[in-house]
């Protein structure tokens, strides 16, 4: 009778056992999201699995279902994945992935389940360019790789008229590069052309000059050298009207640009601020912090919104000046090329190079051809009663040489000048790019820490906004050492 109790008991026991296992993998099965990609239903060999409010689910259903190929790294236990021209990579256990290089966090770390590397659905699917949307009642996750094509019906006359664009928001995100932006000024320029008019009235000036053979005379022949550098200066005059008009618009694009990316440093400073008050305030309220920290705190945030603002109104003015430039309506709002591209300079000897460089400068070569002029002047001298004497035009040649002189000693040096901001700007971007490379090691430690729950994310946020803040600087140097190599090459736009 016993054993025939002991094994109705194991009987009973195994029997709730299996039904409990039963019902625990029914809930997981209703619990877990239904995922439908393009309308299709997705089935995986994992179960997908919400974790802090996201859906993790296997990394190769959603990369290669979105159409990016995949790979795994084993030793560093990374899944990257690409699709056109997005790269994107996250590590097992860590809260960061990056997207084309730039680092994101995430809410969710990756994990292995049952062998299966388990990723976050929203963040993949919205990097490479898909719609995600979480229908709560049905625990259904829709997923569209194809962008909705915006609708171009008519609106009814009863709608209410659209609202006036924000001078802030960029024109339907049009685009003008930088060789478009110049044609446009060279367009509206009226400096340009008058150079313009001038030339041609020189052309006009040279063709109707007419040579009598039979009374040909020295002053003709200077008449006619003078009309003849006069057009000629006039073609290098556009030409120098067109390289300053260039190099004004590039300065102007280069302006905007480094404005956008001081203002979106700006609002990220602004947030950390607000996540810093936020954080007082909860140690104030319990005691633990001071009303002295609390104000800081306040004033440092009111501080940055208003320094906000003024770069808001900075950006503003910087489109404004460019749009007269360009001869545009001044609300007008585009993208531009941005260059922060970063290149040493290659002159071995500055000495030598301004020697050789001033020579050929525009406004030198015009000031040697005047000199020409005055010397065929006085070879083909002949006195006149009220014209200037002999002696005269040779102090005039004198004092046109001594000027010569001068114009190219003032040129050297200024290249030379010039050269030396350039190599103090090289200097100081090595000291920042050594900044990047310890606070990148400093970070890699917080990130560690983070992961493992001994620094919180605020601690982290300020390392970051510490390194955007030196990639700023970075950027800023790069164009000003860039707009010094324009003007080491053509000092005669100063």
């Amino acid at each position: 009778m016993k054993s025939v109790a002991k094994m109705t008991t194991f009987f009973v026991l195994s029997c709730a056992i299996f039904t409990t296992n039963i019902a625990s993998g029914q809930e997981v099965i209703n619990n877990s999201p239904k995922i439908f990609i393009d309308n299709v239903e997705q089935a995986y060999d994992v179960m997908p699995q919400i974790e802090n409010g996201r859906t993790l689910i296997p990394m190769r259903g959603v990369f290669e279902t979105l159409g990016a190929e995949v790979q795994w790294d084993e030793t560093t236990k990374t899944v990257k994945g690409k699709k056109e021209n997005t790269e994107i990579a996250l590590t097992i256990g860590s809260y960061f992935a990056s997207q084309n290089n730039e680092k994101v966090q995430l809410e969710v770390q990756p994990k292995i389940v049952d062998g299966r590397t388990m990723i976050p659905l929203r963040f993949v699917s919205e990097a490479l360019g898909a719609e995600v949307q979480w229908d709560q009642d049905t625990k259904k996750i829709n997923i569209q790789t194809a962008k909705k094509e915006p609708v171009s019906e008519k609106v009814e006359s009863t709608s209410k008229p659209a609202e006036p664009a924000n001078k802030s928001t960029e024109t339907a995100q049009r685009h003008i590069s930088t060789e478009e932006a110049i044609a446009l000024a060279l367009k509206s320029s009226h400096d340009f052309e008058l150079k313009q008019k001038a030339l041609k009235k020189a052309e006009e000036q040279n063709d109707s000059f007419v040579v009598n053979l039979g009374h040909y005379s020295p002053s003709q022949i200077q008449t006619q050298k003078s009309l003849q550098l006069n057009r000629r200066w006039a073609e290098k005059q556009i030409e120098l009207t067109e390289e300053n008009i260039g190099v004004q618009v590039k300065n102007a694009i280069d302006a905007i640009n480094l404005q956008k990316v001081e203002l979106a440093l700006t609002e990220e400073t602004v947030k950390n601020y607000e996540n810093k008050l936020k954080r007082v305030q909860t140690l104030y309220d319990t005691g633990m912090e001071s009303k002295f920290n609390l104000d800081m705190a306040q004033k440092n945030l009111a501080q940055e919104k208003k320094q906000k603002q003024i770069l808001e109104q900075n950006l503003e003015n910087a489109y404004e000046s460019l749009n007269e430039l360009l001869g545009l309506p001044l609300d007008t709002r585009y993208t531009s090329d941005e260059d922060f591209d970063y290149k040493p300079l290659e002159i071995a000897d500055i000495d030598q190079y301004a020697k050789s460089k001033v020579p050929s400068l525009p406004n030198i070569w015009y000031q040697e051809q005047q000199i020409e002029l005055l010397e065929l002047g006085l070879k083909l001298y002949e006195y006149n009663a009220g014209l200037d004497s002999y002696v005269v035009k040779q102090m005039d040649i004198s004092s046109a040489k001594t000027s010569l002189a001068s114009s190219k000693k003032n040129y050297e040096e200024t290249i030379r000048s010039l050269y030396n901001q350039a190599k103090q700007i090289e200097e100081n971007y090595k000291l920042q790019q050594i900044a990047i490379e310890k606070l990148n090691s400093s970070i890699k430690l917080l990130e560690t820490q983070f992961n493992a729950g001994l620094i919180t994310a605020l601690d982290l946020e300020e390392q970051y906004l510490s390194l955007e803040q030196i990639e700023f600087a970075l950027k800023k140097m790069a164009v000003q050492h860039n707009q010094l190599k324009v003007s080491i090459e053509n000092p005669h736009l100063l």
